[in-house]
């Protein structure tokens, strides 16, 4: 009997012994396989190195573009060159001034066609013809007074001509009596390019007449217009 209990104890300890080794190797080959990154330092498998973010870049850091300057900054304002002349539409004209010229209360300019010209402010520059016995230059006048808010909108200038006044004093008593008090008046017997130079000009048949010169190239551009209002304001907004 004993020796049975024995031989049994035996087995079951062989049976144990036995299943083990078997046990592990079946666990360690139906294990999956770790495809995970490890460390080849050893260090842990789940650490992760990112790598630096670049820094963003400082728009005030980097270096201004070169400026250039614009040549047209340098150049100095000059009158067009002649042929100058006042006797028709596209004729360049000389550069007037009239030293007895009377300005009006409001005129801050002086009655000189170059500084006109240059003056980023004037758009047009408006001849007024009349005579002393025109029967319907007072009327046309105190219209052309009652727009002078646009004329001024759109940089309008204006040179009143008294042809056949003997002094600028007349003109001036001529058109401020139809309540001109802007622009410039004349007789324009002193004008720098010839006496009666825009009074005589073949354009004007018949007074009241308005010519109207581009203050950009000084060329005419309008020969007694009817709508003056209205192209004085196309003029200006170019």
């Amino acid at each position: 009997m004993k020796r049975l209990i024995c031989l049994a104890c035996v087995l079951v300890l062989l049976g144990c012994s036995d299943s083990s080794p078997v046990q592990d190797a079946t666990a360690e080959a139906d294990a999956p396989a770790d495809t995970s990154p490890g460390d080849p330092d050893g260090g842990s498998e789940d650490a992760v190195t990112d790598a630096a973010p670049e820094p963003a870049s400082d728009p005030a850091a980097e270096p201004a573009p070169d400026l250039v300057p614009d040549p047209a900054d340098d150049v100095p304002c000059t009158y067009p060159p002649g042929p100058h002349s006042f006797d028709g539409i596209g004729s360049i004209v000389g550069p007037c001034s009239w030293p007895s010229a009377v300005a009006g209360s409001e005129e801050t300019l002086p009655a000189d066609f170059e500084v006109l010209h240059c003056d980023p402010g004037v758009r047009t520059i408006l001849v007024f013809l009349a005579t002393p016995t025109c029967p319907y230059c007072p009327g046309r006048i105190r219209e052309l007074v009652a727009m002078k808010d646009h004329f001024d909108t759109y940089g309008a200038r204006w040179v009143w001509v008294l042809d056949g006044a003997s002094s600028a004093a007349q003109a001036r008593t001529y058109f401020e009596d139809k309540g001109v008090t802007f622009g410039w008046m004349t007789h324009d017997l002193d004008n720098s390019q010839g006496a009666s130079y825009l009074a005589d000009t073949p354009m004007s048949l018949a007074v009241p007449w308005i010519g109207l010169i581009d203050a950009d190239n000084m060329r005419v551009a309008y020969n007694n217009p009817i709508s003056i209002e209205r192209i004085v304001q196309e003029m200006g907004s170019d």
